[in-house]
């Protein structure tokens, strides 16, 4: 393939951006049909690692993560990289990399993809800034679009407020979908809880006590005592300590590899997933975490948004619930499993996978890459 070199932009270290399912997923759709990918990322070191024959991370040293000296720095530190170097495409993860892919492209005359993974306008970044904060980043986001080439997201309802206000003809939907084979996970290989037998629900992903772990925490407490809770996922030591008085119904197991984690997944009764209103780009999103739970034909209770409505009802895989309300999760936790709904849910996961996983949306990818 000809101008096959790809520059992809992200706002991590090394150690996180190993753990970006999405990044890793496009990374390795793109290598297969001939692209060669470097990943630029930050952080306090400078650190090379080759990832596979045609993609190679990259970790440049800053300084100054935050503010005008932080932006500055990472400005011209891809404008030093890329000096010597030909890039047709340059794919920018977020806005927190938007400016920097901006100048990157128009110093490098290179098409400009914009991948956002959330909707960056109503997200929680901006909720916590001051009101005249948060209206110079919205115009700066307003601003930057203008110099894309095509903008991708996660899902239909952010794609759509993304063409209505930042006046982009098309974003295209390359949803957070699992490449996992949904064959590996049997019935044999599924748990069913019965009688007074342990009942394992699980949580993966980003644990803070801002996204909803603070309603699974009120969860635990009004579910009786054979109810237990794997977490799953990079915690933080006041999350250790609210969960401490739970003892052994509650346990923590970091940070997984892919395969770890679906083997976890698999292992468990019920995936539940409190998501607070908390904002905005809460309210419209499509988590990985519901895609990851139908490759692992795991039942789901889930906040009761739009987009993940659309699946968890059309597929009839799980249960909705009012997002912030911790009884009425309870209480469909244990009407699902004492009337025995969750065999059922399991068996309309394949038909789910079918239609959601990652061999249809890297297709959307591919298809963007070759059109651009």
């Amino acid at each position: 393939m000809t101008d096959a070199n790809v520059l992809m932009l992200l706002n991590r270290n090394m150690a996180d951006a190993l753990h970006d399912h999405r990044v890793l997923k496009e990374i390795q759709a793109l290598a297969e049909v001939g692209y060669i990918v470097t990943l630029l990322i930050f952080g306090k070191d400078e650190q090379h690692f080759q990832y596979s024959k045609t993609v190679k991370f990259i970790q440049m040293k800053i300084n100054h993560p935050g503010g005008l000296l932080g932006r500055w720095q990472r400005v011209n530190q891809v404008k030093r990289f890329i000096k010597n170097k030909s890039f047709r495409l340059i794919h920018c993860h977020d806005f927190q990399m938007l400016e920097t892919a901006v100048w990157a492209r128009l110093y490098r005359n290179s098409k400009l993809i914009y991948d956002s993974h959330e909707y960056f306008a109503g997200s929680m970044a901006l909720y916590d800034k001051k009101p005249i904060t948060r209206e110079i980043l919205i115009w700066c986001e307003k601003l930057y679009v203008r110099k894309i080439h095509t903008g991708i997201t996660v899902g239909d309802m952010i794609a759509r407020r993304m063409e209505d206000e930042l006046k982009i003809s098309k974003v295209e939907v390359v949803r957070n979908s699992t490449e996992w084979d949904i064959s590996q996970s049997s019935d044999d290989l599924l748990p069913s809880p019965n009688g007074q037998d342990p009942v394992i629900l699980v949580y993966q992903g980003i644990i803070t006590l801002g996204r909803g772990i603070s309603v699974l925490i009120e969860i635990m407490r009004q579910l009786p005592t054979r109810y237990k809770l794997t977490l799953l996922g990079s915690i933080t030591p006041e999350v250790k300590e609210a969960f401490g008085d739970f003892g052994d119904r509650v346990e923590l197991k970091g940070m997984l590899s892919l395969a770890d984690l679906q083997v976890e997944l698999q292992k468990s009764h019920i995936g539940v997933y409190p998501i607070q209103d908390s904002c905005l780009s809460y309210r419209l999103c499509l988590p990985n975490k519901l895609f990851e739970a139908i490759a692992c034909r795991l039942p789901v209770v889930f906040s009761d948004f739009p987009e993940i409505r659309s699946i968890v009802t059309r597929y009839k895989i799980g249960a909705l619930v009012k997002a912030d309300d911790p009884t009425a999760f309870a209480q469909t936790i244990i009407d699902a499993v004492e009337h025995v709904r969750l065999k059922q849910w399991r068996a309309n996961s394949p038909k789910a996978f079918v239609d959601n996983n990652w061999s249809v949306d890297s297709k959307v990818l591919v298809d963007i890459y070759h059109r651009i």
